[in-house]
């Protein structure tokens, strides 16, 4: 598998991620909006937070996009984005999920 550096990789699917993984539909402003389980978190942040091996990340992407673009190392790749078994989750409760992905179709 083609091996790239796994920064630029990452900041691509954060930006995609906060772009248009988290559009939201449109509510009326007098609505409260509940706040999302969902944290966004820099590179830089991503990056102390593996080095203390706080977290696990999770590589949600298509395989032909792993083939082209790479993955991060040490990511858990998941068989698919939205219907991949618990079992491929970590057992450790302990540490925080990251999953990427990339929105191309």
């Amino acid at each position: 598998m083609k091996r790239v550096k796994a920064l630029p990789l990452l900041a691509a699917t954060v930006l995609l991620a906060a772009l248009v993984g988290c559009v939201r539909s449109a509510t009326p402003a007098s609505a409260a909006t509940p706040p999302s389980p969902v944290k966004d978190m820099t590179i830089d942040q991503l990056v102390e937070l593996r080095k203390a091996g706080s977290v696990v990340v999770l590589d949600a992407n298509h395989d032909d996009f792993r083939r082209e673009n790479g993955i991060i190392p040490g990511a858990i790749l998941l068989t698919s984005y939205s219907k991949y078994e618990l079992s491929q989750l970590p057992e450790d409760k302990s540490r925080k999920l990251v999953f990427y992905c990339t929105s191309r179709l």
